[in-house]
């Protein structure tokens, strides 16, 4: 029986039972302790990755710890994000991969802070501190705020990534870089320096992005352009407020997709590690999904429609 199929939450216990989060289960059950059990789950994620890292080779050390990085800076968005709107709540703990050196209390003092220039002082990694606070002191309006920090934290670890595993992170480049062009012209800046540097396909077309009007014209334009178009076709089928969302959505599915098939085709090569990890994130977040839709009683035809990656569809 499928998760999606169980009647209840207790269903899906004994269902967990028989898969590798038996552990966690018998130390939290989420019948008991739903919220507990979401905090255990990102906490058991974090401890996996840190285990691999301090086991692995020099090389796939250095593969790991960008890959932190970049957990790392979503924590980070996440938490300033809230800050700036004013709803920093319990519910962030539950998304919070704890990665960092000093675990889920370093975070979650991060969040007791409610003037966000005075937040970034909890960012431990020097480089990152110092991007952000100059994208915060760009301006004072929220919006923006959340634009340059989200541009200056993803160009801030991707950067690291791209100097360890250029072709890994080839194709997030890609997509984020369009999402960055969209929102930018949408909200009236410069996207150049936010764009990451690569010789892709929207740095090259940097000449024609100065005179785009709208995120919609930005992605028709790139659409016969771009590899993979799937992202970009279902994002112009959706209104103009939903245009850029459903184009990360989709952008997401793809690279869950992506990572899940170059994981069972190439498990050798030393990429696969980080296949590995990107998956369990998608895993953990769906049975997130599954986990709150079943104790609020959603139906499993809504539930299916929350879940973003195919994983515990049956």
């Amino acid at each position: 029986m499928g998760m999606l199929s169980a009647k209840n939450i207790f269903e899906i216990e004994t269902i967990l039972q028989s898969t590798g989060y038996k552990t966690i289960v018998n130390e939290v059950r989420p019948s008991a302790d739903l919220f507990e059990f979401e905090v255990a789950l990102k906490r058991n994620y974090a401890r996996l990755l840190t285990l691999y890292k301090r086991a692995a080779s020099p090389i796939i050390k250095n593969l790991l710890y960008a890959y932190s990085m970049k957990l790392e800076a979503e924590n980070i968005n996440l938490i300033l994000q809230a800050i700036i709107r004013n709803n920093v709540s319990e519910d962030l703990i539950k998304i919070i991969i704890p990665i960092g050196k000093f675990g889920l209390p370093h975070y979650q003092r991060m969040m007791e802070i409610t003037k966000v220039e005075l937040a970034t002082d909890f960012i431990l990694d020097l480089k990152l501190r110092k991007m952000t606070q100059k994208a915060l002191s760009i301006s004072e309006d929220p919006d923006e705020q959340v634009f340059y920090l989200s541009s200056a934290l993803s160009h801030g670890s991707f950067v690291i990534l791209q100097k360890v595993i250029p072709n890994w992170i080839r194709n997030e480049i890609e997509f984020l870089n369009l999402e960055t062009v969209a929102r930018a012209i949408h909200m009236e800046v410069d996207p150049d320096p936010w764009m990451i540097n690569n010789n892709g396909i929207v740095n090259r077309h940097k000449s024609a992005i100065s005179s785009m009007k709208s995120p919609r014209e930005v992605l028709s334009y790139f659409l016969p352009l771009f590899p993979v178009s799937a992202p970009i076709e279902l994002a112009l089928q959706a209104s103009d407020q939903d245009l850029i969302p459903t184009f990360e959505d989709n952008a997401l599915l793809y690279l869950f997709h992506q990572h899940q098939r170059n994981f069972k085709v190439h498990g050798n090569r030393k990429e696969s590690i980080l296949d590995f990890f990107s998956i369990k994130k998608a895993e953990i977040e769906d049975l997130d999904r599954i986990l709150l839709s079943s104790f609020k009683g959603i139906s499993t035809e809504k539930i299916q429609g929350m879940l973003m990656f195919p994983i515990y569809r049956s």
